[in-house]
């Protein structure tokens, strides 16, 4: 058993081939980022994995393909299918966002992991958790690639995996012009966000005032 705060976590046994740590799902949000944040990273690349039936389906069925992958190329093909991005607004400020993680406690799980994934950069660990290929969702190596631009463009980095999203990390803050162009390639990558009516500028205006950046589909 684990224990946090003093609280008991219940042992899980998650579908992972490699190390983990059983997380309490009650704890604060900044206790969450706190654990991450502290995490020895020669154990591995640290990163939250939020359980249910449907994430233990995806991981034992789905496969990481090596293959390259020109994320540009990816974004340039989504221009020629889908119309052009809602740039309609102001493109002053339009609100302060939060900067603690949106993954929790909104997508409550009773089964919370710390994963330690084997790998040397952020975005190899969807080489040993395949998520992706539901939905609107693109396959692991997509998600693969577009995290590996992410880092090192936007130094944003995978922190909490669920059945159907991803939260990234962002480790410095992003210009307003870094933000809009993220929003853009965001946009391309993970439609959903933009399902409620939000303009590109209203998205960027959020992705430049917070620590994370919330993916769903």
């Amino acid at each position: 058993m684990f224990s946090f705060f003093k609280k008991p976590v219940a042992e899980y046994n998650a579908p992972l081939s490699f190390s983990y740590e059983n997380i309490s799902p009650k704890l604060k949000s900044k206790e969450y980022f706190k654990i991450w944040k502290n995490a020895d990273m020669a154990e591995g690349i640290p990163v939250f994995v939020l359980f249910d039936k449907s994430l233990e389906d995806m991981l034992r069925e789905n496969f990481y393909e090596h293959k390259e992958i020109d994320i540009e190329n990816f974004f340039e093909e989504k221009r020629k299918e889908k119309a052009r991005p809602p740039f309609l607004g102001e493109e002053d400020d339009v609100g302060i966002s939060d900067t603690t993680p949106t993954s929790f406690p909104v997508i409550l799980k009773e089964k919370i992991v710390l994963a330690k994934v084997p790998v040397k950069n952020p975005w190899e660990i969807f080489e040993k958790i395949p998520f992706g290929g539901f939905n609107e969702c693109p396959c692991a190596n997509v998600i693969s690639a577009f995290c590996k631009m992410a880092y090192e463009k936007y130094g944003a980095m995978p922190f909490a995996i669920s059945s159907d999203t991803l939260e990234l990390y962002l480790s410095r803050r992003l210009t307003k012009s870094e933000a809009l162009e993220f929003a853009e390639k965001i946009y391309y990558f993970c439609p959903n966000v933009f399902e409620d009516g939000e303009t590109i500028y209203e998205i960027a205006d959020g992705i430049s005032k917070s620590d994370f950046c919330f993916l769903w589909w």
